[in-house]
Order: structure tokens, then sequence, then C-alpha cells
């Protein structure tokens, strides 16, 4: 695994953290403590030391779990708060989906492998529930995407910005913005 600076902080992140919402089975899902275990040893081992918590999370069992996993090392690992993810629109998943396809990767690879290629340092954060999970997200990492899959998937999960932006962008309302003197403005 590689690592990143989290920001302008100094901190050195590995390039993926390790969501830790299932950890615990409060909430009637989740990984038992052996599990949760497992999951946390095995992203240490693969070089992590950025994880997602929240006291919140399977009523504290989470947080509880990761006091008592992180004994003798707590001071090499990272720890982030509560974090949210955006919904993904049903062609950002299609064009996921076609991508995992032509790749011979699980969607979650590709989805997490995309995120490496942002223009701004992006740490995707990996939750799982099983061991298997893990390895699969950790795969991530050494997908390579080409030109042509990153630029799909852009247009796929490119905004519409809408009004007043496409408005401006209109060349009437720009002759009138600029008095016809923006070619000739110096940015």
């Amino acid at each position: 695994m590689r690592y990143r600076l989290l920001g302008n902080s100094g901190l050195r992140v590995s390039e993926a953290a390790l969501g830790t919402m299932t950890f615990g089975d409060d909430w009637g899902w989740g990984a038992a403590k052996d599990e949760a275990r497992k999951v946390y040893d095995a992203f240490r081992e693969a070089g992590g030391n950025f994880i997602d918590t929240a006291n919140f999370y399977t009523n504290g069992t989470s947080e509880s779990f990761l006091g008592e996993f992180m004994q003798g090392h707590r001071q090499s690992v990272v720890m982030e708060g509560f974090m949210t993810e955006r919904q993904q629109t049903d062609r950002i998943i299609a064009a996921v989906k076609t991508v995992s396809e032509e790749t011979g990767r699980s969607m979650a690879q590709v989805a997490l492998a995309w995120l490496r290629y942002r223009p701004v340092t992006v740490i995707p954060i990996i939750g799982a529930r099983k061991l298997s999970q893990l390895q699969d997200n950790l795969a991530s990492l050494d997908l390579s995407l080409s030109a042509d899959q990153l630029k799909r998937l852009d247009e796929a999960s490119r905004i519409e910005l809408g009004f007043p932006h496409d408005f401006y962008e209109r060349e009437m309302v720009n002759s009138i913005r600029y008095g016809g003197m923006r070619e000739q403005i110096l940015a």
C-alpha cells in the first residue's frame, strides 16, 4: 500500500481508509469481534494506517474494538471521524459495471481504483464485514484504468451545473457581460 499526505496536516496516511461501521453486531448485522479483528489485522498487514470510526457506530462497539485492537501501536494509526458518501446515479453504476466487465474486476475494485485518478487526493474508506470483502477492496490498489475507461467514468459522473452557470456560458450573455471585450480581457 502506498501513502498520501492528508491535506495540509503533514500526516502520512494509507491510500485507503478502513471503515469500521461494520465492527460489532449490535445493530443486527456486522462483524463479530473475531471477524472484525481479522479484518483489522489484514488491513494493517497490507500497510493500512487510516481508520474511519464514530462513537455511534454499532452503539460504540466499533470504537471499543478498535481501542483493544490498537493496543501497542496506537501512535501509528490515524483516526478519522464520521464521513458520508453521496448516492451514485444509475448512469455511474452502469459505467462502473461496464468497466468492471472489461477488466474482469469487481465493481467495488473499479470504483475504488477510479478514485486514485482524481485530480485531488482522495483517500477512500473501505469497509468490510468479511475478510474476503477487505481483500477484494485492497485488490483495487493494483488495478490500472485506461484513459478511455477514465473518460467514460468521468463523463458518467459529470454534474450538470444548470442555472446560472449554463446561462453565463451563452455567447449573448457573455457579450453583454464583458461589453464585447471578453477576448481582450487577460485572465
